[in-house]
Formats: structure tokens, C-alpha cells, sequence
């Protein structure tokens, strides 16, 4: 735990800020340390163009891509 506390820096993200958009290829994780995360899913309608909210995260949980720590 303190060889991965020594790679971790501190980001801030405003409300709305787009953080990891679907299909990009990350090389980050995030672990969520305050706040709320939305997962939104953009659903392709040619009529409405409707966003569906997936899922909430709160409070110490990880997003992103974990490929990072396991080739550590």
C-alpha cells in the first residue's frame, strides 16, 4: 500500500467536467475520495439524442483503467 500511496496525486474535478469518456483508451484509475461520480450512457436516437444515468458511484470507489496497478 505505500509503494502505490507514493504514485497518487490529488485531482479536482468541477461539476459536469467530463472525467473518462466511453472508448477511450485510459491509462489512469481514479479512486473517488469525495464527492459523487455519474456514469451517463449516451444512447444514439436519431429523434431525441436521449443520456440514460447508469449508475452513481460515491465515496471511495474506483474508476478507470486497473491495468495500471497490476503491471506494477
Amino acid at each position: 500500500m505505500k509503494e502505490l500511496c507514493k504514485h497518487l496525486k490529488v485531482e479536482v474535478y468541477d461539476e459536469g467536467q467530463t472525467i473518462i469518456q466511453e472508448g477511450e483508451y485510459g491509462e489512469t484509475f481514479y479512486i473517488i475520495y469525495t464527492g459523487r461520480v455519474t456514469i451517463l450512457k449516451f444512447k444514439k436516437n436519431e429523434i431525441t439524442g436521449m443520456i440514460n444515468m447508469v449508475k452513481l458511484l460515491k465515496k471511495l470507489y474506483i474508476i478507470g483503467s486497473l491495468g495500471r496497478i497490476n503491471s506494477r
